[in-house]
C-alpha cells in the first residue's frame, strides 16, 4: 500500500518526528511537481512560438557549464537520488523557470497555464483531455507522472497553478455570456438605428406636408379661388384636396411610428386646454412628442449603445489576441467589464467634445476638431479606443485649464 493510502490509525501510531518528516516530504514533492510542470509549459510555449528560442547550449569544450535543457531532461518523476541530488534538481528547475520566463516574454508561466485552462487543447477545463485531469487539489502522487497516463498541457497547467482553477472556470463561463450579450446588443442597436431613421423620415415628411398645406391655405385665403379643372376619375379634384390627402397620410404614418414608443414610454392621454380645443391640437402634440423621443433616442440611447458595441468589439479582439499569445490572466475578466462601462460612458458623451462634420469650428478647439465621420461612427470609434479617447480628454483638460503635464519634468 502506498504511503499516502495508509490508514489514519497507522499514521497516528507513527512517531511525531516521522509524521513531520512525511508531511515535509509531501510539501517538497508538491512544490517540485509544480516547478517541473511550469518548466515544461514554458518549454512547450517557447519551442512552439515563432520569434522565440530556447537558451543556447554552451560552447563545446566548456566542461564546467552544462546545457540547461539537458539538465531539465535528466530530471524525472518522482525525483530520485539523495537529498543533495534533489536539492540540485530543484535549483536547476528554479534557474530554468527564470530563464524560460525571459525567453517566453511577454508571456509567463502563469499566463500560459491560465490560457490553457480557459481555451487550451480540447477547450481547456471544459474539454475532454487525453490524460486524466488531477483532482481539485491540483496535484496528487502518481497523477500524470509515472502512472501510465501521459500528462496533457491542461493537466500540467493544473499541477503548476492549482489556484487558477476557480478563476479559469469563471472566465470560461463569462466568455460565451459576453459574446452572446454583444450579439444581442448588435441586433438591438441595428434595430434602433433603423427605427430612428424611420421616425426621422416620418417626422420630416409630416413637417414638409404641414408647411405646404399651411402655405396653400394662406394663398387660397389671400386670392379668389380659380375655377376647378376637370379631373380624372379617382383623382383629387383640387389642390386643397391633394394637400389634405397628403396631410392625412403623413399624420397616419407618424402616428403608426409613435404607437410603439407611446406604449413603452407612455404618452399624453388627456390634453389640458381651457375652452374649446383646436381640432389639430392632438396632431401638434404628436409632432412635438415624436421630436422629443427622437432627440432622446438619437442623442442619448443610440450613442451609448454604439459606444458599448465598440468597446465590446475591442474586448473580443483583445481577448482573442491574448489567447493567441498565451497572455490571458484572471484580472482580464474584471478589466473587461471596466472597459465595457467606460465604452458606454464615452460613447454617450463623445458628442460634447467632437465637432460634427461640416459644422463651423469655434475659436476654442474641440477634442478632435472637425472630423468627416457620422455621429454613430464617432461613438463606435470612441468605445473601441476608449483608452486613447481618455488620453485625448486629458490633453484637452490641460489645454483648457492650463494644467502642466505631470509626465514632463520641469526645466532647470
Amino acid at each position: 500500500m502506498p504511503d499516502d493510502a495508509k490508514p489514519a490509525a497507522t499514521v497516528a501510531a507513527q512517531p511525531r518526528a516521522s509524521v513531520e518528516v512525511s508531511a515535509a516530504g509531501q510539501i517538497q514533492d508538491f512544490i517540485f511537481a509544480r516547478e517541473l510542470s511550469e518548466v515544461y509549459l514554458l518549454l512547450d510555449n517557447v519551442s512552439m512560438s515563432t520569434g522565440k528560442s530556447l537558451p543556447a547550449a554552451p560552447p563545446e569544450g566548456d566542461g564546467e557549464t552544462q546545457d540547461l535543457i539537458a539538465q531539465i531532461c535528466q530530471i524525472g518523476w518522482p525525483p530520485t537520488g539523495s537529498t543533495a541530488d534533489r536539492a540540485q534538481q530543484a535549483a536547476v528547475l528554479l534557474r530554468a523557470r527564470d530563464t524560460l520566463n525571459s525567453a517566453a516574454a511577454p508571456a509567463t508561466g502563469a499566463t500560459i497555464a491560465f490560457t490553457l485552462l480557459v481555451a487550451g487543447e480540447g477547450g481547456g477545463l471544459g474539454g475532454k483531455s487525453t490524460g486524466r485531469i488531477p483532482p481539485t487539489s491540483g496535484w496528487a502522487p502518481g497523477v500524470g507522472w509515472g502512472n501510465g497516463d501521459a500528462p496533457s498541457r491542461v493537466s500540467l497547467a493544473i499541477m503548476a497553478f492549482p489556484n487558477l482553477l476557480r478563476e479559469a472556470r469563471r472566465f470560461q463561463t463569462a466568455i460565451p455570456i459576453i459574446v452572446c450579450a454583444l450579439f444581442a446588443m448588435f441586433l438591438m442597436t441595428s434595430w434602433l438605428s433603423w427605427d430612428i431613421a424611420v421616425g426621422n423620415s416620418a417626422l420630416a415628411e409630416w413637417t414638409k406636408v404641414k408647411a405646404s398645406f399651411t402655405q396653400q391655405a394662406a394663398d387660397s385665403s389671400a386670392s379668389p379661388p380659380a375655377p376647378a379643372a376637370l379631373a380624372r376619375p379617382g383623382q383629387p379634384t383640387s389642390q386643397q384636396q391633394r394637400g389634405e390627402r397628403d396631410m392625412a397620410f403623413a399624420n397616419a404614418n407618424l402616428n403608426h411610428w409613435l404607437e410603439f414608443w407611446q406604449v413603452i414610454l407612455g404618452g399624453p392621454k388627456n390634453i389640458p386646454c381651457s375652452g374649446s380645443c383646436p381640432p389639430d391640437l392632438a396632431v401638434d402634440v404628436n409632432e412635438k412628442w415624436a421630436g422629443e423621443i427622437l432627440n432622446m433616442l438619437g442623442g442619448g440611447v443610440l450613442p451609448t449603445l454604439y459606444g458599448l458595441l465598440g468597446a465590446g468589439a475591442a474586448v473580443v479582439r483583445t481577448m482573442s489576441a491574448r489567447i493567441r499569445e498565451s497572455l490571458l490572466s484572471p484580472r482580464h475578466l474584471q478589466l473587461t467589464f471596466v472597459q465595457l462601462t467606460l465604452g458606454a460612458l464615452i460613447g454617450g458623451c463623445i458628442g460634447l467634445f467632437v465637432t460634427p462634420s461640416g459644422a463651423p469650428s469655434s475659436a476654442a478647439p474641440g477634442l478632435l476638431g472637425s472630423v468627416p465621420l457620422s455621429a454613430s461612427a464617432l461613438c463606435f470609434l470612441a468605445g473601441f479606443g476608449v483608452d486613447g479617447v481618455f488620453q485625448a480628454l486629458e490633453g484637452l483638460m490641460q489645454r483648457v485649464f492650463n494644467v502642466a503635464d505631470p509626465t514632463k519634468k520641469p526645466q532647470t
